[in-house]
């Protein structure tokens, strides 16, 4: 028998066709074979490769573009595009996949948002379960649209504790497209402040960022970029950063009910100025201000007033806040120790005391004689000594009207106390009329103004009792004074401050004893105004005053 070899043609259906798929190659072939004396190849159909790949880069988006492919067959073309980054990094798909590709039409697409670098862009075809790719495009720069990054400060100064007081805008346009999006870290030197997240367009750092320093801050704000659009650094703004307010102040100055003219000056350290003064709480003392601008407590006290427990504020320009909190002790100097006493001629004169001596109080005697024996003439003080009341009585001062004066202070320190009823004796060198005298007693007295006293010497026969001056050595002592006129009311005291020690008229004869707590060092006028029925008359009259340190 005769074996004849023969070539089947088979006709294939596309889309049947077993994977037989060259891919980079211009088309796609296939072949078979029958049994026989011979092969040959059978051309089943081809597949073209997408051509003509170009990618471009604009407005932060590349655009993919390449020539349209064939079907070779009834069934559906579509196409998948793959971007390399260069030179050899991985293959991702951006347009369609090999599950889903792109439809035939339009023969382009857009890749957004591509991170900086260089890449090159492929083109496959897509039928059936044939693939067939071009030649890539060439490479392309992708680096974003050109951006700018601002940044503007609400202050270009803070207050460590209140930083978050400052918020940072910052913005960013970008070329070509106007809006970017993405994050702007706003930063100080090394240190991270605070992002903003556009579109926001501010942020606030935390309120302790930064530590107090004395140069100035470099800040700037950084746009990473993205999305498209090319990183950005803003120019670069100063922050300074003050230390917070703290009030040094640690303790006020003592004060006393009734005082004139207390002052106390309130300091700090730190904080933006100007520095703003504030109390909160209890309320100061009746008569103080707080001076807000200045810190100044000034005024003059209640003669009521008493120890109270004050706090303070002290906040800067950017909002930080000191406080702190103070006692202020009002020491009450006057006791109502009053004592009454009938003018006679005698060689003793005594006084009861009507409450108790407290133990540590002081005691204070003013007492006077007429500056008259006879004709206008001046006389000695016939006093001699005093004593009782559990105190060691010294004369303080005298008017000298003539020798040791008509007008006199006399003092007892540290009472060793005594009960109420108790008797102060004023004992004379010879029988005469002591024609004032008053015991008042006062606590927190340490000592008596010796040298320098504030002492007067001053008589004559004029309206009042000027020219006699006092001058306290230390500021804030208590100022004690007599004075003595002939005529007997009304009267005016000035200049002095303060409630009476006593006033005990004796026809035709007046005493009068005031006191005074003074905060400063300035010369007082113990002045004196008689008047009768309104017209000042003319008499004869002495002053004379003391002064007290005390305890603090």
């Amino acid at each position: 028998m005769t074996r004849r070899s023969a070539v089947v043609i088979l006709a294939v259906v596309l889309g049947t066709l077993p994977a037989a798929l060259a891919t980079g190659t211009p088309a796609a072939w296939a072949f078979v074979t029958a049994g026989g004396a011979g092969r040959s190849p059978v051309t089943v159909g081809t597949l073209a490769a997408p051509t003509d790949v170009t990618a471009t880069f604009d407005a932060g988006a590349v655009d993919v573009t390449w020539s349209a492919v064939s079907p070779p067959g009834p069934a559906t073309l579509g196409y998948v595009v793959t971007r390399t980054e260069a030179p050899s990094g991985p293959t991702v798909d951006v347009c369609g996949s090999p599950s889903e590709p792109l439809a035939d039409s339009p023969t382009s697409c857009s890749d957004g948002g591509t991170p900086d670098g260089t890449y090159s862009y492929s083109v496959t075809a897509v039928y059936a379960s044939w693939t067939t790719s071009g030649v890539p495009s060439d490479p392309v720069e992708v680096g974003g649209a050109t951006t700018t990054t601002t940044l503007a400060p609400s202050s270009s100064t803070a207050t460590y504790g209140a930083e978050d007081g400052v918020s940072y805008e910052g913005g960013v346009t970008a070329d070509g497209s106007g809006v970017a999006s993405g994050t702007v870290d706003v930063t100080a030197g090394p240190t991270y402040l605070c992002t903003v997240t556009l579109p926001d367009t501010s942020c606030s750092s935390d309120p302790d960022a930064l530590d107090p320093s004395d140069t100035p801050y470099p800040v700037i704000a950084t746009f990473s970029g993205g999305g498209g659009t090319s990183a950005s650094v803003s120019s670069t703004q100063e922050l300074t950063v003050y230390a917070a307010p703290v009030i040094t102040t640690t303790s006020l100055a003592p004060a006393t009910a009734g005082e004139t003219g207390y002052t106390q000056v309130l300091t700090a350290t730190g904080g933006m100025p100007d520095l703003t003064w504030s109390q909160n709480g209890a309320a100061l003392p009746t008569g103080l201000t707080l001076d807000s601008d200045t810190g100044v407590i000034s005024g003059t006290l209640d003669k009521s007033d008493a120890t109270t427990l004050l706090s303070f504020s002290v906040t800067d320009a950017n909002g930080a806040v000191g406080s702190a909190s103070l006692t202020l002790t009002v020491t009450t100097p006057f006791v109502q120790q009053i004592s009454g006493h009938t003018s006679s001629d005698a060689t003793s004169v005594a006084l009861t005391l009507v409450l108790p001596v407290v133990h540590g109080d002081t005691l204070v005697l003013s007492l006077a004689q007429a500056c008259l024996t006879s004709a206008d003439g001046a006389v000695d003080s016939p006093v001699a000594s005093v004593s009782g009341g559990s105190v060691t009585w010294v004369r303080a001062t005298a008017t000298g009207c003539s020798g040791d004066g008509d007008a006199e202070l006399w003092y007892g320190l540290d009472a060793a106390g005594a009960a109420s009823g108790a008797k102060v004796t004023v004992s004379l060198s010879a029988a005469a009329p002591v024609q004032f005298a008053n015991v008042a007693e006062y606590t927190g007295v340490a000592a008596h103004d010796g040298d320098g006293a504030a002492t007067s010497a001053s008589a004559g026969t004029s309206a009042s009792t000027g020219p006699g001056t006092v001058s306290p050595t230390t500021a804030g002592e208590l100022v004690v004074s007599t004075t003595f006129v002939t005529q007997s009311t009304p009267h005016v005291v000035s200049t002095l401050v303060g409630p009476f020690v006593a006033l005990n008229p004796v026809t035709p004869y007046q005493g009068l004893g005031v006191y005074a707590v003074d905060a400063t060092t300035a010369a007082l006028t113990p002045s004196y105004t008689q008047t009768t029925a309104g017209v000042p008359a003319t008499g004869p009259w002495s002053s004379v005053a003391t002064a007290f340190t005390f305890n603090s």
